[in-house]
């Protein structure tokens, strides 16, 4: 996979390519935190792991159905989402936002 960032000395997260602030013409070298932990360190992270996304999405594939029997309020979101849907709970688990939201559930319990 071909890494966006590196670590300087410190181990701090960089961009390996800065950008030009508009604004001021500045190099930026990261980008602000937003309240979810500086972005460029959330990607070295995900780089450091060595996955590739469709990686990741298929370990969010087995995870969801691995916690849909378990989970009963993730149970309740799946068939709740399938009947909206017009779907069956084993189509619903393959959606994106099912996937994503077994997370949501995970952390809640």
């Amino acid at each position: 996979m071909h890494r966006l960032t590196e670590k300087t000395e410190n181990g701090i997260a960089v961009l390996k390519q800065p950008y030009e602030c508009e604004d001021c013409g500045h190099l930026i070298w990261r980008l602000s935190d937003l309240g979810d932990g500086e972005p460029v360190s959330c990607l070295a992270q995900y780089e450091d792991t060595g996955f590739l996304p469709v990686q990741i999405r298929q370990i969010y594939d087995v995870l969801a159905k691995a916690v849909y029997p378990h989970n009963d309020r993730f149970k309740d979101y799946v068939d709740r989402y399938a009947v909206k849907h017009k779907i069956t709970p084993e189509e619903a688990l393959s959606h994106e936002l099912v996937k994503q939201t077994c997370l949501m559930y995970m952390n809640v319990e």
